[in-house]
């Protein structure tokens, strides 16, 4: 198990499981590149020392009852994992999963009930989100200001 901490803050949220292998600076920055936007600094934070992983089921999203389940992580294409990668926005894989995204919108993990935890993409800022799967209009649920913030508001079982 290994604990997140982010900026230095210590989360409640702990990995059961994580990739072997973190992404460099110049992997994020193509990644950002072929995204079109400028990923959270606490955010890259978290790619760089974790890339990403299973999390122990123990920490609620309260308003949507359910557990933080897994944490997207970047890998290069020839990189195997169970853990599921980074995609852009219109990847068919997402397609298949969740049906048509927006643009704006990254998707960095998943709820145990196969809820969407994405980054949504601003002019002016970036906010976490937790989109229900089930609506088919995507419906939000849950807006956190930041990835720290959105980690340090699930409450531990």
């Amino acid at each position: 198990m290994k604990e997140i901490i982010l900026n230095n803050i210590a989360t409640t949220v702990t990995l059961a499981k994580q990739s072997k292998r973190l992404p460099t600076e110049a992997e994020l920055l193509h990644f950002e590149k072929a995204l079109g936007y400028t990923l959270p600094a606490d955010y890259k934070e978290f790619l760089l020392k974790y890339n990403g992983g299973v999390c122990e089921l123990k920490n609620i999203i309260v308003p949507v009852s359910g557990y933080l389940c897994d944490l997207f992580g970047l890998y290069p294409d020839n990189f195997e994992t169970e853990l599921m990668t980074l995609k852009l926005p219109q990847h068919p894989e997402l397609t298949e999963l969740w049906g048509a995204l927006q643009f704006n919108l990254l998707p960095i993990g998943e709820v145990d009930s196969g809820d969407l935890i994405a980054l949504q993409f601003y002019e002016d800022k970036t906010v976490v989100i937790v989109l229900d799967h089930e609506d088919e209009e995507m419906k939000v649920e849950l807006t956190e200001n930041s990835f720290t913030e959105f980690l340090t508001h699930t409450t531990r079982e």
